[in-house]
């Protein structure tokens, strides 16, 4: 037999070693050695090792490739490049029905290596080839080589008619989303279903067009940027769609009186759900990005994107509330929780005074029973085994510090552990959580359910008037014989609303759980749980009294009724804040509180003057330049406290919570530092039918320049606008307190030679030097401003 015509080398390899490989046929991988040399290579190449390559330690296999002479030839020969054509074009048939390993034999054959060395010059080349992704550089190469005479066209013709399916049905999808939206809010379940089977099928014949396409195309396809996230966000999409069918029809068909159930036996439908959407905006935004898809199919991914995105924080709510009330609801062990009724009408740190309190038990998702007593809150101080002193300005209507008075810090989680403390001190069961709720949310439920009778008769319970109501009734009470049961009608309204609750509509359920995540939302419920399971998802739902937006400059004022009846339910609140920016960035804050008492002079609720010690929480670090307006209370009850010969013991968590206390003897304002947090206190008190103002002015304790290191939201902005000019940012986070109302406005005023270049809300008014910010003061407000200098 002729031997085989010897070719010369290719200079590239002259000297280098022969060209290693692993052998990898079905994930049997025999490694390269990078000491020991082959025993096949020649002498000279075994005494100068390649800088590039490692020698391998096994024989190399030959290779059923036959040359057009009909020769067998070894696997470590080099071939030109018409040999390889010519191996390419015998295997394109049987090519269209291989398993993807069989390509993958061929991209080890070395003539591939042979082939790249010797028409790409750059000697790092190889360093690349035989890195970790040699083989998947090698793979995608060959294989679009092999596949495009047999195949890709009509891969590719598939996947436009992927792309004009999606397109052609993208408006339609989006608008039978949005009236899926609107049934699922208006509780028309048979709709809702109806308009999710539609969206299913939809996505069903868009995710066949996809199936379609050859595997072993996509598969190579599926390398490239944005082609496999597209292919994954059909079949996610597909899944979520599923899930929404069988979860609207679970809704449907469960008892409106067995809410709990619900959530219990379905919570992880649910959470699934919250994951498909994460997922599909994920690989929306990938095709979005990648420049291998077509730019009309990338800007519609980014349109679903958009279309995706508010409801993915909703979504994810909702995974967030179910596993809690699942976990709440007392399914794996019962549960029993601390329900505290705060009346927003004579105003505390947490939205209201601690009047009354409730005890609820669950078991399986079941209420088993729910006790109010009738002596309120009141009643507990006589078993509390423990005697501390009142934070300082407490002291004038209570010396000693009890349970009906513990929630004096604006810090929901500080308040109920000290609630939880009074709670223990005094010989209660334990329990598994503080719930929080302000009469404002008794007031959204009544419009909700309509006006209710009350068994002892008289006027029917309304929104309107239903926490006077209520107070009336109890103080008649306390004029009477049951001095001991002045909290009785509210066991009865109890009553009255476990029976309405029964018997409740799908609408109405749905008006209502819209009552409650507002009232969640806007702080008039606040949770707190001793289980670690419930309160990360308290957490992770804001629900705990966090403030819903980090800023770097920060505003809360806090009032506390003490002494002044049921005043708060009467007062009209203005709160100013003003800042002005001085050249060198230095930032001076002026806050006026503005209060307007509405109440009637001899009134037994409303009439009496309000005493309030109003507190203003800003930056750590910020600096007292002057306060005005303030009074303090009456003389003769800071005497009599004076005279008091009670020995109390300063209370261990007070002491700890606010620091560095001071008072400036001046304003006679209270200075202390709370957390994150510098506090002014004084004291701002507020006749019937008379109006008062007060003001405190600051210094902040930093600078509102360039040279500032922002972070969040407003440093994207201003990466995102930055040009040649300087840009100066600003923002400010105000925090409401549950259960005050009113107006907020904040004027900035910067020097003269800064521009303003973006402002938010874009509602904001704009001069020259200034920008005036007003907000109804319902919730969170956030403002932010950027100047351009």
């Amino acid at each position: 037999m002729p031997q085989p015509r010897q070719r010369k080398k290719f200079p590239f390899l002259k000297s280098r070693g022969r060209s290693p490989y692993v052998i990898s046929l079905r994930h049997t991988e025999v490694p390269v050695s990078p000491h020991e040399p082959s025993e096949h290579a020649p002498k000279h190449e075994q005494s100068s090792p390649s800088r590039f390559f490692q020698p391998v330690t096994h024989t190399p296999p030959r290779v059923d490739f036959v040359h057009e002479s009909g020769v067998l030839r070894d696997k470590h020969e080099p071939v030109s490049t018409g040999e390889i054509l010519h191996s390419a074009s015998r295997f394109k048939n049987a090519l269209a029905d291989t398993a993807i390993g069989d390509i993958l034999k061929i991209t080890r054959l070395p003539w591939i290596f042979h082939l790249l060395q010797a028409y790409i010059p750059s000697p790092r080349i190889p360093l690349l080839i035989v890195s970790q992704g040699r083989r998947l550089v090698v793979f995608v190469l060959v294989a679009f080589v092999l596949i495009a005479p047999i195949g890709v066209l009509d891969a590719l013709g598939r996947m436009t008619e992927v792309q004009r399916l999606f397109l052609h049905g993208k408006e339609t999808l989006a608008i039978d989303i949005r009236a899926l939206s609107g049934a699922l809010q208006s509780g028309q379940w048979d709709t809702a279903s109806a308009i999710a089977a539609r969206v299913e099928k939809k996505l069903a014949a868009l995710e066949q067009s996809v199936d379609g396409i050859p595997v072993i195309a996509r598969r190579v396809l599926g390398v490239i940027p944005g082609i496999r996230s597209g292919e994954n966000l059909i079949h996610t999409a597909r899944e979520a769609s599923r899930a929404m069918v069988d979860t609207i029809t679970a809704i449907a068909t469960s008892s409106p009186q067995e809410p709990l159930l619900f959530f219990h036996h379905h919570a992880s439908t649910l959470r699934r759900l919250s994951d498909y959407a994460h997922a599909i905006a994920n690989d929306a935004r990938v095709v979005a990005k990648s420049s291998f898809v077509p730019l009309s199919f990338a800007q519609a991914m980014q349109g679903s994107r958009d279309m995706i995105e508010p409801t993915l924080d909703l979504l994810n709510h909702i995974a967030h509330v179910s596993e809690l009330l699942d976990v709440a609801s007392g399914f794996d062990q019962p549960r029993r929780y601390l329900i505290l009724f705060q009346n927003p009408h004579e105003m505390r740190a947490t939205g209201g005074f601690l009047g009354s309190y409730g005890v609820l038990d669950v078991r399986n998702g079941i209420i088993e029973s729910f006790r109010i007593p009738a002596e309120g809150s009141y009643g507990i101080k006589g078993n509390l085994s423990v005697q501390v002193a009142s934070p300082g300005p407490l002291r004038l209507i209570n010396e000693r510090w009890q349970f009906q008075d513990a929630n004096w810090w604006p810090d929901w989680k500080t308040s109920a552990m000290k609630i939880l403390w009074f709670w223990d001190k005094s010989g209660q069961p334990t329990v598994d959580g503080v719930i929080a709720v302000n009469g404002t949310v008794l007031e959204d439920v009544m419009r909700v359910l309509g006006p209710l009778p009350l068994p002892r008769g008289g006027p029917p319970l309304a929104a309107d008037t239903v926490l006077t109501t209520i107070e009336r009734a109890i103080e008649q009470e306390r004029v009477n014989e049951n001095r001991q049961q002045p909290k009785r009608i509210l066991g009865e309204i109890a009553d009255v609303l476990r029976t309405r609750l029964a018997h409740l509509s799908r609408a109405e359920q749905m008006e209502l759980t819209s009552a409650f995540s507002m009232a969640l939302e806007r702080r008039e419920i606040l949770l707190m749980s001793t289980t670690t399971q419930l309160e990360q998802h308290i957490d992770a739902l804001n629900w705990a009294g966090g403030q819903k937006r980090d800023a770097r400059d920060y505003l809360r004022v806090i009032h506390t009724n003490l002494g002044g009846g049921k005043s708060d339910g009467v007062m009209e609140n203005a709160l100013n804040h003003a800042l002005f920016i001085q050249a060198d960035g230095t930032a001076i804050a002026t806050v006026t509180i503005d209060r307007t008492h509405h109440g009637t002079k001899g009134d037994s609720l409303t009439g009496h003057e309000n005493d309030d010690y109003v507190r203003l929480y800003t930056p750590f670090g910020s600096r007292l330049i002057d306060a005005w307006g303030f009074s303090q209370p009456p003389k003769e009850r800071s005497e009599r406290l004076a005279k008091s010969d009670v020995v109390l013991e300063l209370d261990r968590d007070f002491m700890q919570i606010e620091t560095q206390r001071e008072r400036d003897q001046r304003t006679g304002t209270d200075i202390y530092e709370e957390g994150a947090h510098t506090v002014f206190g004084n004291w701002l008190n507020t006749r019937a039918a008379e109006r008062s103002s007060a003001g405190i002015r600051y210094v902040l304790p930093f600078r509102i320049a360039p040279e500032a290191q922002e972070s969040g939201f407003i440093e994207s902005l201003v990466r995102a606008v930055r040009e040649d000019a300087i840009f100066i940012p600003y923002d400010l986070a105000v925090v409401r307190q549950p259960g005050v109302t009113g107006t907020f406005t904040s004027t900035i005023t910067a020097p003269p030679a800064w521009e303003v270049a973006w402002r938010y809300p874009m509602t904001a008014t704009t001069s020259p030097s200034t920008i005036q910010f007003s907000e109804n003061f319902t919730d969170d407000l956030w403002f932010g401003a950027v100047w351009k200098k």
